[in-house]
């Protein structure tokens, strides 16, 4: 997707996976000859970026089409299982707990 090489924080915010932000951030660091405190400055921005971006999706979710928002909804579904499938008994214990008051 040309928008996450141009806009890596979309990808993340959207899909929850930071590879393309990753891949961003090391492009940056090796391109511009980033500094060791640059990296982390940049580390920062672009983390913002995520957590404003996510709330634009948030906010814009209830404006999809119905269809749309049940196929993101299965989408995450089958992330969480998969999540689950991951976990040892204690983990998912409190991966459960975590999930069932979150906001989410």
């Amino acid at each position: 997707m040309s928008a996450g090489l141009a806009l890596p924080g979309v990808v993340t915010a959207c899909s929850a996976d930071g590879g393309a932000a990753d891949s961003y951030q090391r492009r940056l660091t090796v391109d511009y000859d980033l500094t060791t405190a640059q990296q982390r400055q940049l580390k920062i921005v672009l983390e913002r970026q995520d957590v404003e971006e996510l709330e634009v999706c948030r906010n814009e979710f209830q404006s999809l089409p119905k269809d749309v928002q049940d196929a993101i909804i299965r989408a995450r579904r089958r992330v969480e299982e998969r999540i689950r499938a991951l976990l040892d008994p204690d983990q998912l214990r409190r991966f459960d707990a975590a999930t069932t008051n979150s906001s989410r």
